[in-house]
């Protein structure tokens, strides 16, 4: 009785599964939404109610094929009802590794040459800041140029090797020619910040400005234009760090959304 009630459970979990979004049963949701709103749980929107109505109807059905049908034939019976009940451990198992992963901060690493991940680095926010540090406080103090797309930061203002374009002052081609010769013809090199990629103008012209740089630092959000952009931007160019999803609030960089918490990515780009 244990092994059918650990069977029906599975099988439960496997038919909210499938009925969940883009799954293979998605359609049904809108066909259980006709009967009383008292249904709508254990028919699908519930992953613990399911069991009652989907648990009970396995155990029925497992019962009549136990009473009905030749013992040497079950498993032709058997075999939708272990097909979705293997849905339901596997999606079991997904979301266990998803809460693992979670909690301790890890993922597998990329696979994609020229690619590191620094899943172990935590908190990543504390990470972002050495980055930024480094990358900008440190570079201008070096004697090179910075260049931020998109925003001002006020406390790299004053530096008189930093320069940023923002919507009052976009970035073009024309402006790009003579920023990057003024800075050639002093035999120095630039590097590139955007603090959340979402790009207006002329794509083309921030990529090739990009690919003039000593190295870029990208953070962008996995989703919407900015994973398209950076997807455009990052094409080509092999050698790349890549921190993965964390959360910042917004309070510092645009106060007008402070207290929203907003998920992004970071990678680094070292185009030549």
């Amino acid at each position: 009785m244990i092994e059918i009630t650990l069977i029906c459970a599975a099988f439960s979990y496997g038919m909210f599964t499938l009925q969940r979004p883009s799954f293979l049963l998605d359609g049904l949701p809108n066909f259980w939404k006709k009967f009383p709103k008292a249904l709508h749980e254990p028919l699908f929107s519930c992953g613990i109610c399911v069991s009652s109505i989907w648990g009970g109807l396995c155990f029925l059905y497992l019962a009549w094929v136990e009473n009905n049908i030749p013992e040497h034939s079950w498993y032709k019976y058997w075999f939708p009802v272990v097909l979705v009940a293997a849905v339901g451990i596997s999606a079991i198992i997904d979301r266990a590794v998803k809460a693992f992963e979670k909690h301790y901060g890890y993922k597998a690493p990329s696979q994609k040459k020229g690619e590191a991940k620094w899943d172990y680095l935590l908190p990543y926010t504390e990470l972002r800041q050495i980055l930024l540090q480094n990358f900008v406080t440190d570079n201008m103090s070096n004697g090179h140029n910075v260049i931020e797309i998109g925003g001002r930061s006020i406390k790299f203002d004053a530096s008189h090797r930093y320069y940023s374009f923002t919507s009052s002052n976009p970035l073009t081609e024309e402006s790009r020619e003579y920023l990057t010769r003024r800075i050639k013809e002093e035999n120095e090199d630039y590097f590139v910040v955007i603090l959340g990629l979402c790009f207006e103008g002329d794509l083309r012209v921030l990529k090739r400005l990009i690919s003039c740089s000593r190295a870029a630092f990208i953070e962008y959000s996995d989703d919407g234009i900015s994973r398209q952009q950076v997807e455009i931007i990052t094409e080509g160019i092999t050698t790349r760090m890549l921190i993965p999803e964390y959360e910042i609030n917004s309070c510092d960089e645009t106060p007008g959304e402070c207290g929203t918490v907003q998920k992004r990515k970071i990678i680094i780009l070292r185009p030549n």
